[in-house]
C-alpha cells in the first residue's frame, strides 16, 4: 500500500541547553552562595547538525570510590559494575575530549 498527498509543514525542533549558575541565597539572616540550573530553550525548523557525547567516559562514584564506570554509546549510557550499589547518593561524572579540551559533567545520582 503506497501512501500519497501533499507534503505537510517542516516540523520545528526545539534545542534546550542548561548552564549552572552560582547565585547568592537568603537562610535566615545570612547571604550563601548556592547554585542553580537555567535552562535556555529555542525553535529550530532548518535542519543541523548536533554535538552528541558520544564516547564519552562515564563513572558513578561516592567519596572517590569508583562503583561503576563505563561510554556513551549510539545505544545510551552502557556502565559495568566494579562493586555492589547501595542505596544512597553518588556522583555521575561525564568526561568529554573533544578537539585536546577535556569537560567534565557532574551531576548527583540518588539511588534507592
Amino acid at each position: 500500500m503506497a501512501l500519497s498527498g501533499t507534503r505537510g509543514p517542516a516540523g520545528q525542533i526545539q534545542i534546550v541547553v542548561c548552564t549552572t549558575v552560582t547565585t547568592r541565597v537568603r537562610r535566615g539572616r545570612k547571604l550563601v552562595k548556592g547554585t542553580q540550573k537555567r535552562c535556555t530553550s529555542r525553535l529550530v525548523s532548518s535542519p543541523g547538525r548536533f554535538a552528541s557525547a558520544r564516547g564519552a567516559r562515564a563513572s558513578v562514584s561516592r567519596r572517590g570510590i569508583v562503583y561503576a564506570a563505563g561510554v556513551v554509546t549510539h545505544a545510551g549510557l552502557v556502565l559495568l559494575a566494579r562493586r555492589p550499589l547501595a542505596a544512597g547518593r553518588y556522583a555521575l561524572t561525564l568526561t568529554l575530549n573533544r578537539a585536546g579540551h577535556t569537560t567534565t559533567i557532574s551531576e548527583t545520582l540518588t539511588i534507592g
